[in-house]
């Protein structure tokens, strides 16, 4: 059996899903589609630790892909469920707020309504590892997170408002 690589490419063996909620009235007039797949390239600039993304590859762009369902609304915001594709830096932030719906909190990519932190948080992780792999036996395996704390932000009951 090999022995496990120093690092896993999370793309090919761990599928982590988030949850959380966007759009505010200041920052996104419209809820975004039922469901949809976003694909871009990025590049990080490192000064300022934040990233840029565009239409088209090009040298030092990653490209980048995200997939994400409405779970619910609530008057203006939407409870959405979000599946990495590949995992860059700051992937689920630009990418939402590259489609007009920053994440609630996320002063960084344009929306501080009300929050002072991110609404953001990663309740499911499920393991997909080859067969030959020294951690085989977690192929399959979901561990999945308490939802309360988001759910309580998207319905209002949250204790961290301003």
């Amino acid at each position: 059996m090999p022995a496990l690589p120093l690092f896993l490419p999370v793309h090919n063996t761990i599928l982590p899903l988030a949850i959380f909620f966007s759009y505010s009235p200041e920052s996104c007039d419209r809820l975004p589609k039922a469901a949809d797949t976003l694909t871009a390239y990025l590049h990080k600039d490192e000064k300022k630790n934040k990233v840029t993304l565009y239409d088209a590859p090009a040298p030092h762009r990653m490209a980048c892909k995200t997939g994400y369902r409405v779970l619910d609304t609530k008057a203006n915001r939407a409870l959405l469920e979000v599946e990495l594709y590949t995992g860059r830096t700051h992937q689920i932030r630009a990418q939402l707020a590259g489609i007009g719906c920053p994440l609630a909190g996320d002063g960084k990519y344009g929306n501080t309504h009300g929050r002072y932190r991110q609404a953001l948080l990663s309740y499911k992780l499920i393991f997909h590892v080859p067969a030959d792999y020294t951690i085989a036996h977690l192929d399959g395996k979901v561990f999945t997170a308490d939802t309360r704390p988001i759910t309580q932000i998207f319905t209002g009951d949250d204790s961290n408002e301003r």
